[in-house]
């Protein structure tokens, strides 16, 4: 089995403006590639002369039905835009808003600046602005892609220089490139290192005086398809019946028992929130018990900053472009 490229998607969060309360939540809008201001809107007259930021989230979504977890995942640009925009990102939470954003470590692509033959071990990257900061000069903890459209390469330790506009990129003792690289259409970027993305739960807590509830024997089971991000209660209302509320979904329509397993399901997607196995129950509960436990969906959530200059040109058809390189088993 294998994590197909259709089922790696990417969704809009809850809220898309201006203000601080852009971003927040996964929505249930899927970004569609090549679709016009399918994430940016567009930049009128006003905003081009007097210049304009803007920032967008985006949720990478791993929608596997077999629940693989993507292995090794890594998340980067593989161009620079066509205008005079420059675009850069950095990694969000699951719920963080504008508002939460402080400095974040930022995340870009730059056009290699001189021919990089195979055996080097230092390549040179021009920036599309000297402002930006898309590789880490401070620590030699970049992780970087190299790429043409038809070859690519990924190193990781990479110190890295700036002066102006131009970053000097140092490859780790040892690591040299595997082939030769024009200037013309090969492009450098920083990567994003999500790890394994996969679907969690934690905290737990039972406030019961006598029940039982075993996640270590009997774990919370996940979807992930299915499963979002969410505080849920499981409020007991006898001894083996019990309702079943979200923090951000609500009072679901269905609840479950203790002599059954139980798949509530998220009809955004028709796929279960979660499974509570019925085997995970032990001890004796009352009317009142509670069980609280939170639940993350497989997702990396991605924040895109898009920097118009003052004075900026028009430009039709304008489009960013990323990569997630993962592994499954």
């Amino acid at each position: 089995m294998a994590i197909n490229s259709n089922e790696i998607k990417r969704y809009k969060a809850a809220v898309n403006n201006d203000t601080s309360s852009n971003g927040g939540r996964m929505s249930t809008t899927q970004i569609t590639s090549g679709v016009r201001n399918n994430l940016f809107p567009n930049v009128d007259e006003s905003e081009r002369t007097s210049g304009v930021t803007r920032w967008r989230k985006v949720f990478v979504k791993i929608a596997n039905d077999d629940d693989l977890t993507a292995g090794n995942t890594k998340i980067h640009m593989t161009s620079t835009t066509g205008s005079d925009d420059y675009v850069s990102m950095c990694t969000g939470t699951d719920d963080d808003t504008y508002a939460d954003l402080s400095s974040p470590r930022m995340y870009g692509c730059g056009v290699l600046e001189s021919v990089a033959t195979a055996g080097d071990t230092e390549i040179s990257v021009e920036l599309e602005n000297a402002s930006l900061s898309i590789f880490n000069t401070v620590s030699d903890d970049n992780m970087i892609w190299i790429g043409n459209g038809t070859t690519n390469e990924y190193f990781e330790n990479v110190a890295a220089s700036k002066t102006d506009n131009v970053v000097t990129l140092t490859l780790d003792s040892g690591d040299s490139i595997s082939n030769s690289y024009a200037t013309s259409n090969t492009y450098v970027a920083s990567c994003i290192f999500a790890g394994d993305i996969e679907c969690s739960f934690d905290t737990v807590v039972v406030t019961s005086t006598s029940g039982i509830f075993d996640t270590s024997s009997s774990p919370i089971l996940l979807d992930n398809i299915g499963t979002v991000y969410d505080s849920w209660t499981l409020t007991f209302t006898s001894a083996t019946a019990y309702s079943i509320t979200g923090a951000n979904e609500g009072l679901l329509s269905s609840g479950g028992n203790t002599s059954s397993n139980t798949s509530p399901t998220n009809t955004s997607f028709s796929k279960p929130y979660f499974t509570i196995q019925s085997a995970a129950f032990g001890g004796t509960y009352e009317a009142g018990d509670t069980i609280t436990f939170k639940t993350y969906p497989a997702t990396q959530p991605l924040w895109y900053k898009e920097v118009v200059p003052a004075g900026a040109a028009t430009y039709s058809n304008n489009t960013i472009s990323e990569r997630v390189n993962c592994e499954s088993a």
